[in-house]
């Protein structure tokens, strides 16, 4: 377990009344922005809780009106983090890439901060995350780390690691795995240059993703476990909930997604991916500590949406129900045309939700297309639909 200090717990025992976060006293500071950011603030809104955001850009920060202030600078600068965390009681952290010396620094004073930056130092690193993950007897796949290519041939040469394998990224991301199979010598000239992490290659059957909550008095609730598909580029296209799982193994998963919560004494969200092999075990493959993306089907079809128990958790008030109102799935969807748009809303039960994501080229227009319907048969029959409507957009 994560030792949390004696100032961390009293400013929790003092910010677990709605009443107080609801008052014109209490700011509610979020690290990075974003959609999640956007959608946490409109949950927040719900309860009269002010919000103040730090952001890299905030001309293009999604709902910018939405905020009580709008501060923009640079997450890895060391003073403005800590100029940005004088700003709130309950900060939350919503980028992978923030100062950490900073975030230590106002958690010694007494700062309630949300990922902990202990649990931030873990997760952002997958080998470090293997690492925990083994030390609290929960079922993964070891990684190793090689700092070249170089190193790595000399080792499959030595017979130290016979292929298959899987080179992943030492960062992980919600979206994109960056994941490269190793099946003979010549296949580490696709490999990225510099550090890499190398894992076992196993037989997927699936990827089963569970959002998983727990708040600052230990209380901990899973979401209905999730199963993922991914296009050839590596990123998650579509995601079905629930997962087709046998009852024990949906057990199963929910009670591992827990233990990683616990173990990790992590308070707020996290969503946990597991890999499902071909003979039935599950393995713990990562863990993001915050609301992603991919947990953007909980607005329309959990009772509770993960936003919305991100903040129930971290302020301590009870979890809220995460029963299936309606089975789903979601697709995710960029830079689609106006016509694709129209033609999905025609079908009943489809959900659109967009957003403005900065990229190289400008802004870039990303969001998911939420389906849902009574029966998992009936939205997976409307998804097709819409996937058949992309294609024919795409030609």
């Amino acid at each position: 377990m994560i030792d949390m200090s004696q100032a961390f717990l009293h400013t929790m025992s003092t910010r677990s009344s709605l009443t107080e976060a609801s008052s014109s006293k209490f700011k509610l500071g979020i690290i990075a922005g974003g959609v999640p950011s956007e959608r946490l603030t409109l949950a927040a809104l719900d309860w009269n809780v002010n919000t103040c955001i730090l952001g890299s850009d905030h001309k293009n920060q999604p709902g910018a009106s939405l905020f009580s202030r709008n501060v923009s600078g640079d997450l890895m600068d060391f003073d403005t983090v800590c100029q940005f965390g004088e700003l709130a009681e309950v900060i939350l952290v919503e980028a992978e890439n923030v100062n950490m010396e900073a975030l230590q620094l106002l958690k010694s004073q007494g700062k309630a901060i949300y990922p902990d930056p202990d649990v931030l130092t873990i997760l952002n690193d997958r080998c470090v995350q293997k690492m925990f993950y083994q030390d609290h007897d929960l079922p993964c796949i070891p990684c190793k780390v090689f700092e070249s290519r170089k190193e790595l041939e000399l080792a499959m040469r030595n017979r130290e690691l016979r292929p298959p394998l899987v080179q992943r990224m030492r960062n992980p991301d919600a979206w994109v795995t960056g994941a490269n199979v190793i099946l003979r010598k010549r296949d580490l000239r696709k490999l990225p240059n510099g550090s890499l992490a190398v894992e076992h290659w196993v037989d997927v059957d699936k990827e089963i993703s569970v959002v998983v909550s727990r708040n600052v008095h230990g209380k901990s609730l899973c979401f209905p476990p999730a199963e993922l598909s991914r296009g050839n580029n590596g990123e998650v296209q579509k995601l079905t909930c629930p997962a087709a799982l046998e009852v024990d193994l949906e057990s199963k998963v929910c009670e591992l997604a827990q233990k990683v919560v616990n173990s990790l004494s992590h308070v707020g969200i996290l969503e946990v991916r597991f890999l499902l092999d071909r003979d039935q075990r599950l393995w713990v493959n990562e863990a993001h500590p915050r609301p992603f993306g991919l947990g953007y089907h909980t607005i329309e079809s959990t009772v509770t949406s993960q936003y919305e128990q991100h903040l129930r958790a971290v302020l301590g008030l009870p979890l809220g129900s995460t029963r299936l109102k309606l089975p789903s799935v979601m697709i995710s969807t960029r830079n689609l045309p106006p016509e694709y748009l129209e033609q999905s809303l025609s079908i009943e039960g489809v959900k659109v939700h967009l957003d403005a994501t900065p990229s190289v080229l400008g802004l870039e227009q990303r969001g998911v297309l939420i389906v849902v319907g009574q029966t998992l048969h009936e939205v997976a029959r409307k998804a097709e639909r819409i996937e058949q409507t992309l294609l024919e957009c795409a030609g």
